[in-house]
């Protein structure tokens, strides 16, 4: 049976908003979370994220386009193919690296935490993930829409309340990502498109689960690099960490933790390069 022709299973209370599942104390904790995030934190990663625009402005100063005469309705095409493209292209390569790289992992963790999976769920992202995704997809946008605009002098990415349009079609999408509700664009389109349903694969923790669908929008850059994963029809995937039970018991170690990993993870790793510079053989 193909992904897209699964049969869908739904909890077994059969609800929209399944008690096992939004009662959950994983669940609750989301909340609990988002609500502090929202509270103490939004307005200062506000002020600290990179945006595309920002880069932009800086780039500019430094590589100047002589005029400012926009190419038409092409130009705005491209303009805003070009920041979509860079911006999902960005939310790959962080996603990837918070994987692979052991003290940003000690960041990233506190998302793969959760064991239910509720539209909250999107939110329990540590205040440092959020911020280096903010600064690689910063980078990437602001230096494609630089290239453009010496392509094409005046030209700007259409946008709908500061949203680039090419976006908004996954919003619709966004909120099943992390939830109970079982989604697939097929085969041949999750190629393309990261579905809600290769999002969930991603949180698993089966073997064939870990370290693959990193895309945001595209699956592209995951068919790519190699981590693309395809379910073949409706799969029940378990949530969280492998080998971990409760690591983050509180809101407030979600937050303090990370850093305690992160120092761990880089003291070891400065130690076995240490260890390993001292029982090298001398190269004199």
């Amino acid at each position: 049976m193909s992904a897209g022709r699964a049969k869908h299973s739904w909890p077994a209370s059969g609800a929209i908003f399944p008690k096992e599942v939004y009662a959950h104390p994983s669940a609750r904790a989301d909340f609990v979370y988002f609500a502090v995030e929202k509270v103490l934190f939004f307005a200062a990663l506000e002020t600290l994220a990179v945006s595309g625009d920002l880069v932009t402005a800086r780039l500019l100063q430094w590589f100047p386009v002589r005029s400012a005469v926009g190419g038409g309705w092409w130009a705005t095409g491209l303009m805003t193919l070009a920041a979509f493209l860079a911006f999902d292209l960005g939310g790959f390569v962080w996603h990837f690296l918070t994987h692979r790289v052991q003290v940003l992992w000690a960041f990233h963790r506190v998302h793969h935490a959760a064991v239910v999976l509720t539209p909250i769920s999107n939110y329990r992202e540590h205040p440092v993930d959020s911020l280096g995704r903010s600064l690689v997809q910063g980078a990437l946008v602001g230096a494609a829409q630089v290239a453009v605009l010496h392509l094409v002098p005046g030209a700007r990415p259409l946008e709908v309340g500061g949203i680039n349009v090419l976006y908004l079609p996954f919003l619709a999408f966004s909120n099943a990502r992390h939830s109970h509700v079982w989604v697939s664009f097929g085969r041949l389109w999750s190629h393309v498109f990261n579905s809600p349903a290769q999002h969930q694969c991603h949180h698993g923790t089966a073997p064939e689960h870990i370290d693959v669908n990193y895309g945001l929008v595209l699956s592209v850059w995951d068919w790519l690099a190699g981590t693309l994963y395809l379910p073949q029809g409706k799969e029940e995937v378990r949530y969280g960490l492998v080998g971990e039970q409760q690591p983050f018991p509180t809101v407030l170690s979600m937050y303090v933790r990370p850093f305690h990993d992160a120092w761990l993870r880089l003291t070891k790793r400065a130690a076995q390069e240490q260890y390993a510079l001292s029982v090298a053989p001398s190269r004199a």
